[in-house]
């Protein structure tokens, strides 16, 4: 090649690379208020929570702005309770004696002070499906994974069932954020008992999962609704890793709230089963 062909391959070069690192200026207009809604009754004897918050644009680095002096009642058609705000702004809580029955279904209504998006009152219902319990749970180390593995022993009923599997570590909620419980339905194991199905992971690379032994390890089984788990599937999956990179844009998450309301009221029952971690590893 000459000297005159490698010049003209370069400058191609140079206008190729320009090219694609084009500056691109992408307007994204402002999205109209709507309102979220964060809420679960459970068969637990204590004081339920909704959360109020209102939406923000994408790119807002500010919090959310949290509603106040809103009317929030919850009714199952034998009780109903009218919640109050507590010391957190926008945290509603039903009495400490409020106790779900599965098999009932939980209705929401929310009045606001002030409207959002030219709506004051927004409503929801959510029924609980049937309770059901762990016979036990085990906690292994999966070398191969660098993470603790927590299986759980049971026998599932032949019906069409979701569940929402969530792990506590010495009383301390790990699973504590909407993307991290396990969702999954009963397809692979409907009607059979189950000899270790896997529920949960604590991960060695995040300091507050490392399980030592003698750490007592907690999981939650909730029955949930299948509305409920294909809005937890929805937030899973749009909150985590995409590829290709431009691949087509998200689809709403479809929630339960009226009136364009974002969020979920649900309604479900819970079962809890602990052990101590003994130190034992697999491959």
């Amino acid at each position: 090649m000459t000297m005159k062909n490698i010049w003209i391959a370069a400058i191609i070069i140079i206008i190729a690379v320009s090219a694609c690192t084009e500056k691109i200026d992408i307007e994204l207009d402002e999205s109209f208020d709507r309102l979220v809604v964060e809420g679960t009754i459970t068969n637990e004897k204590k004081a339920h929570e909704v959360y109020l918050s209102k939406s923000t644009d994408f790119f807002n680095p500010e919090p959310a702005d949290r509603i106040s002096n809103a009317i929030v009642i919850v009714s199952d058609g034998m009780q109903t309770d009218t919640l109050q705000e507590s010391e957190t702004a926008g945290l509603y809580k039903t009495h400490p004696e409020f106790e779900g029955v599965p098999g009932r279904t939980y209705n929401l209504r929310v009045e606001l002070s002030e409207p959002i998006s030219g709506e004051t009152v927004y409503t929801s219902s959510c029924r609980m499906p049937p309770y059901r319990a762990f016979d036990s749970i085990n906690v292994v180390y999966k070398d191969r994974w660098e993470a603790w593995q927590v299986n759980a022993y049971t026998l599932e009923p032949p019906t069409v069932d979701f569940y929402r599997f969530d792990i506590f570590k010495n009383g301390r909620h790990i699973t504590d954020t909407i993307n991290e419980p396990f969702v999954t339905d009963d397809i692979l194991f409907n009607g059979q008992y189950s000899f270790g199905v896997t529920v949960g992971f604590l991960q060695e690379e995040k300091p507050d999962e490392i399980v030592e032994i003698g750490d007592t390890i907690t999981a939650r089984v909730a029955s949930i609704t299948e509305e409920y788990y294909t809005f937890m599937f929805d937030v899973i999956d749009e909150s985590g890793y995409n590829s290709p990179l431009f691949e087509g844009p998200p689809a709403n998450i479809r929630g339960n709230i009226s009136n364009d309301g974002i969020g979920f009221f649900a309604a479900m029952a819970v079962d809890y089963e602990s052990t101590i971690y003994e130190g034992e590893v697999v491959d």
